[in-house]
Formats: structure tokens, sequence, C-alpha cells
């Protein structure tokens, strides 16, 4: 213990870390490291109906002692307590969630500045699958590069201070904070309180995990399991039970005092969806269809140019898109968002394979997730590069696009599995 009362041995014996590390950069990089990688951000207290407590003495007996992960309130208030513990002169902010979103979050992300020499730094150990392994600079909005992946902080005049992750193909916001907002504990109960009982909140609807590494990161959405490393990534669906269970305690050494069936039942569990016992042939189905189109692009390509081949092809399924979405229309009707949100999910034997659900509905919009890709699975098991990947990926998404908008609707995206994302996130509006 120390003046603070804060157990620091017990937790640098958590994180991996041999020897106190020093109140300076190089040692918020070893803490913000260690964390990151040893401890899974979760959420699994919420779905067995647990309250979420940020008292000091509850996180460090879940996370320290029981040997759990939390969210971002927990990890990043357990972080707070480690970094004050050791004298850095650090304050805590919210910050309103951007990502996935199509209008910013209220304020219901927890983050830390950190001051060292008169210089700002930006430390969070709790934004799961797209979060920080290193704790970034403030003062420039160039690039700044941690085990791979690229982030930076933009200032906007609305939002304030942007954090943004550059992918291969495009910029996500993953959240946005005012540097200079009053920020009490009472506000981080409140987000709290909030994200954890609210019930159309996203950690209600979905159970995660997710573990960064320095060779990838390891991800846990309901029941799709994905290991991404190096550039790769190889995704399963588990089972329910006894699987699920050994899961999560050999990927992130979660060891929950329940059974399998005190945890929440999922949206697709509750709402009738059909869990498909014929997954792995649809999905292997599919595999043998991305193969195929990588075939047709190489013969074609022979005879009129790469280019040129893929202009033919994307209008081939732009065309067989069509006539999909001539069927969806005489299904629902004029275009209704509601009603296209329901046939999403109800989807067919396909649409199992990829894990779809709805993430938000609005009068205008609805936005739509895909959490597996069997065709990028198999594009990478033949050897596609990731740019390659995605070129494939812009042409089997062609389906798409000519059946919502024969139907009336427009199709978006705001992050794509073949673009190295955790899903594929939709947005239609009519």
């Amino acid at each position: 213990m120390n003046s603070t009362g804060f157990p620091l041995q017990k937790y640098f014996e958590r994180i991996g870390l041999r020897r106190p590390p020093q109140c300076d950069l190089e040692g918020l990089r070893q803490l913000h490291s260690g964390h990151a990688f040893s401890i899974p951000f979760e959420n699994l207290d919420i779905h067995l109906g647990q309250t979420i407590s940020l008292k000091p003495e509850d996180l460090v007996s879940k996370i320290l002692h029981r040997k759990r992960g939390g969210y971002c309130f927990e990890m990043n208030g357990l972080f707070f307590l480690a970094l004050t513990a050791l004298d850095f002169e650090v304050r805590q902010l919210t910050a309103r969630v951007l990502y996935g979103r199509t209008d910013p979050g209220p304020r219901t992300h927890h983050v830390l500045i950190v001051t060292i020499e008169g210089r700002e730094w930006l430390a969070d150990v709790g934004f799961g699958g797209h979060g920080l392994r290193l704790p970034i600079a403030f003062g420039t909005d160039q690039v700044q590069e941690q085990y791979g992946e690229r982030y930076r902080l933009k200032r906007d005049p609305k939002l304030g201070t942007v954090l943004q992750k550059e992918t291969q193909s495009e910029i996500l916001d993953l959240y946005a904070f005012r540097e200079d907002e009053l920020t009490l504990q009472t506000d981080l109960e409140m987000g709290n309180h909030f994200t954890s009982t609210w019930p159309a909140s996203i950690f209600r609807l979905r159970r995660m995990c997710s573990l960064a590494q320095p060779w990838g990161r390891i991800t846990l959405s309901n029941m799709d399991l994905t290991i991404s490393r190096d550039g790769q990534s190889i995704s399963r669906v588990l089972s329910a039970g006894p699987e699920y269970m050994s899961a999560i305690a050999e990927h992130f050494g979660i060891h929950l005092n329940a059974r399998y069936e005190d945890l929440a039942p999922l949206p697709n569990e509750y709402k009738g969806i059909r869990m498909n016992p014929n997954l792995s042939a649809i999905s292997n189905e599919i595999k043998n269809r991305a193969r195929i189109y990588v075939h047709i692009v190489e013969e074609l390509s022979k005879e009129v140019g790469r280019e040129k081949a893929l202009e033919i092809f994307k209008r081939a399924l732009y065309a067989r898109g069509s006539e999909k979405g001539l069927q969806l229309k005489a299904r629902i009707g004029n275009p209704d968002l509601h009603k296209l949100a329901i046939a999403f999910v109800e989807g067919n034997a396909d649409m199992d394979a990829f894990g779809h659900e709805i993430v938000q509905e609005h009068k205008d919009h609805v936005l739509l997730r895909l959490n597996r890709c069997p065709l990028v699975d198999a594009w990478k098991e033949s050897g596609l590069t990731p740019a390659e990947q995605m070129e494939m990926c812009d042409i089997a998404y062609q389906v798409d696009f000519g059946k919502f908008e024969t139907a009336g609707y427009r199709l978006s995206f705001s992050c794509r599995i073949a673009d190295g994302c955790g899903s594929c996130d939709l947005k239609v509006t009519l």
C-alpha cells in the first residue's frame, strides 16, 4: 500500500510489471500497455444483472483480486487510481462516442489526461475493440502509430478534441471530448449508471470482451470470437454453454462465478430469431462463392484487363442485387425503415452466417451490423493482400447496393471487416 491506500504491487502483478515504473513518459507507456495487454475490456457483469460499482475498493476487488476486467468507467477508474498513487498529474474527463453513430452520443465514455513535463497525453485503457495501446500526445494533428495502428487527435469547432483511427480506406471518428470540461465523480457515476442500466444501451444489448495484444487483438461480440494477428483474422461462432465459458476463460482469463444460463439472453435468443444449426455448412458455401468471385475476375482480366473486368463484374452483381431489391419491395411494400429492419434481422440462411444485427433504429435511418464475413475469411485464406480483399469487397457489396437502391433505400458504410474493422457497419436511409 501507499499513502492513497491503492495496492500498487498487486496492480503491477496484474499488468505484468516486474518493477515500479518511473513517474515519466516511459513509465506511463509501460503502465498503459501493460494494462491494455493484461486486463480485458468486458461487460459480462451487466448481463449477470449486477450493479457496476465505481468505488475504489470494488474496482480493486473485481479487477485485481478476482482478475476480471471491466468497461470504460471501471478500466479507466482503476487506471486513474494507479496513476494517482504513483504521483502522476492526471485528471478525468467524459467523452461523447462517435464510432458507430450518425450523431454524437451523450457523455458516456471515460478518459484520462496525463500531464508530464508540461505536455498533455490522452490515456485510455477502456475503449475496447478500437482502443489505444499507448497514450498519445496532444498538440499535434499528425498520425501517431502504435503497434501497427494509426491514431490522431483532431480539433473540431463544435465537439472539441476528436480521437480518430485511420484504416486502409477511411478515417474513423471514435469519440470527442473537451479538455477544459469540469468532470466530477458524480458525472462519472451518472454516465456509468445510464450506460449499464438503460435498456437500449449497447452494453445491455451485446456481450463484449476485448483484449489487445502486441500482435493484434482478441474480441468476442455476443457469440462471435475473432482473433486478429499480424493483419490476419480468424473468426468462429461459439456455442452457448460450456464452449462459451471455456472461451472467455482461455482467451480473456475470465472465470465467472456463475453459469452460462445466468447470463441474460441475447437479442437473437429472446426475439426468437433462428440460430441456424447448419451455420458451418452455410459459411463454407459462402466461402466457395468468394473464391469463385476471385476466379471470375482473374479470367475476365485475361480477356479485357483487370480494370474493365472489375467494372463488368460490378455491373453484373448490381443487376443481381436489383432482382433481390424487387423481391424485397414486393415483400414490404413502399420504403419503410422499420419493416426493412425486421426483414434484415429475420434474414435468410446466408445472413445467419454474417452474424447480422440491428444496432440502432431511428425514424430517418437504421444502423445495421455484420459481425463476421465468410467472404473475407475466404479471401484471406486464398492469400489475397489487404488491398485485393478491399477490391473484392467492393465488388461483393454491389449486390447490396443494387438490392437497397432498387427497393428505394440508400446504403453507406462507416466500417468494413475487409478494412480491418471488427464488423461491417451499414447505414440505411430513405
